[in-house]
Formats: C-alpha cells, structure tokens, sequence
C-alpha cells in the first residue's frame, strides 16, 4: 500500500471518528484545500477552522470506506457516508 492510500484511509477514519486533530495530521501544515462547499483554503489555521465546523456539522454520521484500490501512482476510494440525523445515504467515488 503507497503512502497516500495510507494517510487518505486514515483521513476518512479520522473523519469518522470525528478526531479534529487525527484529521489536521493528515495535512501539510501549508496544504491547499478545495472543495464545492467552502472557498479555497490555505493552511493548517483555515483548514482547521473548516474541519471544527465539520466535525461539528456532521457530529451524526458515520464514513466507511467500502474499498480502496491503486494502480501505479493513482489510488481510488469508494465511500460511504450516512448522514443520521437526516436519514440520507451518500456514496462517494474518490481519485487521487
């Protein structure tokens, strides 16, 4: 398993634990973010901000990652995220 598979599985198991800090050590401390739901962000300061608010948000659902795979230098995640407290089902492809 390459190192990023490894530290993107350990993201989204953070990410379920809803472990603020487990999630910032996935993280350069100058990393760039972006994603449909928030601005670009810049930093361990802006991405930690965003992440409390995840935490926060989605303090009742749960992620599970159904597969991972890699083929050279690429890695793809298929997820799952229940959202509890609004009986929704959400599946996510991944690649990086």
């Amino acid at each position: 398993m390459s190192g990023l598979l490894v530290i993107v599985e350990n993201y989204w198991k953070k990410e379920g634990e809803k472990d603020l800090e487990g999630i910032m050590e996935c993280f350069h401390p100058d990393a760039r973010f972006s994603a449909p739901i928030t601005e670009d962000l810049q930093g361990s300061t802006e991405l930690r901000k965003f992440y409390a608010g995840v935490v926060e948000g989605f303090a009742n659902s749960n992620v599970t990652i159904n597969r991972s795979t890699e083929l050279g230098n690429r890695s793809g995640f298929w997820l799952q995220r229940f959202y509890s407290a609004r009986w929704q089902n959400f599946r996510i492809a991944m690649l990086l």
